[in-house]
């Protein structure tokens, strides 16, 4: 059996300001608490927390989960691990004032963009984690399969990307093979740095070091656009420093056991 423990331990301690107490070795059924800092559970916990629960469920048919709230925290309650079980995440309703910005300055038409390759994870990673995201409360922007593909990604795909307070990058094997994911990937670098967007990396059953290295399925996409943009290999070389910056960013493997 994996060791859930280890893996909710570790993305815990990849949150930074939380503190974990459990010494319980995987099994059927234990405790863990996450205690905050602050009195509101913040809208990054939230999609970290949800993203990590997304992960778990295609890896392990993840667990039913009961949550309850303390007034300078927050309890995870009988976290139920179990085969057959299917994933309820978060059985009490968090109020929507759990998810308020940070800076009330701050106007955004979206709390999550999210990027990924529709051919690898539309009909389930992402499905899933945009379906729990929305169901809680957290305006995520998802582009439409259907819409018509120009040379370069379209200004209201540029306004939602910059108009979001945080992006989850979905990269999947076939996600460098689209020049308009690479598009995305560096208009989200980009308002990371001019907006201080908040970018959280997913790599979804793909080596890092094959995005930060161009390797493997990553450099044979590059490899292609370099043969059809042979007029514009700048361009291309602005791709391949986008996946190496994405790649040094913290952020999940779903490959984790």
């Amino acid at each position: 059996m994996p060791s859930y423990f280890t893996n909710i331990t570790r993305f815990a301690s990849f949150l930074g300001p939380f503190n974990v107490f459990s010494s319980s070795p995987p099994s059927l059924q234990f405790h863990l608490h996450l205690h905050l800092h602050h009195r509101h559970l913040s809208l990054l916990f939230a999609i970290l927390f949800l993203t990590f629960l997304t992960a778990l469920f295609f890896n392990y048919s993840l667990p039913t989960v009961f949550v309850s709230f303390v007034h300078e925290g927050i309890t995870l309650n009988s976290l139920l691990v179990s085969q057959t079980s299917s994933l309820h995440c978060f059985a009490m309703a968090i109020s929507s004032s759990s998810f308020c910005s940070s800076s009330s300055s701050f106007e955004r038409g979206y709390d999550v963009f999210l990027s990924f390759r529709g051919e690898d994870t539309r009909n389930n990673f992402t499905a899933h984690l945009y379906k729990e995201l929305r169901t809680k409360g957290i305006n995520t922007f998802i582009d439409d399969d259907k819409l018509d593909r120009g040379q370069v990604i379209s200004p209201a795909l540029v306004a939602a990307i910059e108009n979001s307070m945080f992006s989850i990058i979905v990269l999947s094997e076939n996600y460098a093979s689209s020049r308009w994911c690479l598009e995305e990937l560096v208009k989200i670098l980009e308002c990371k740095e001019s907006r201080g967007q908040r970018v959280l990396p997913i790599f979804y059953n793909v080596d890092p070091s094959d995005v930060r290295k161009h390797m493997g399925k990553f450099g044979e996409a590059l490899a292609k656009h370099e043969e059809n943009f042979k007029e514009n290999m700048g361009r291309v070389q602005i791709w391949r420093d986008a996946l190496t910056q994405v790649a040094n960013l913290s952020g999940w493997d779903s490959r984790n056991k």
